[in-house]
């Protein structure tokens, strides 16, 4: 009789700090921070303006983009406040949880998250489009 044959191999490995990099992209970072800024109940995204006017949804995700530099990020936002909460309060809310979610998800230190806020919207307006 014949012996049987393994055909799973030993595979050594090198260290893990040794076996390559790990490169995360500005995308990546931006799609963090919209999606932990829009967490925040009182965010959404700014309408579209053509000529100065509202067009579109006012309930759209944050807008962002993100700058990675020496292992660092920094991000801006656009986002609209809902009235009547406080433009300083949410900011400081967002600003704090973008920078825990970025941290916690690529493990890069944040910098700096700028905000704008490009619209304020009334509770009351209506959010779905627009019927004419």
């Amino acid at each position: 009789m014949t012996e049987p044959v393994s055909l799973a191999k030993t595979v050594e490995l090198d260290d893990p700090g040794q076996r390559g990099g790990l490169e995360i992209e500005n995308r990546v970072v931006e799609r963090i921070a919209a999606t932990a800024a829009a967490e925040i109940d009182a965010v959404s995204g700014p309408p579209r303006r053509v000529l100065g006017a509202s067009i579109g949804r006012i309930d759209s995700p944050p807008r962002a983009s993100a700058r990675i530099v020496a292992g660092r990020a920094s991000v801006h936002l656009q986002v609209c406040v809902r009235w009547p909460h406080g433009i300083r309060t949410v900011c400081q809310q967002v600003r704090d949880h973008v920078t825990e979610r970025v941290t916690t998800f690529t493990g890069l230190p944040v910098t700096a998250v700028d905000i704008t806020v490009a619209a304020l919207s009334d509770v009351s307006t209506p959010t779905g489009p627009r019927v004419v």
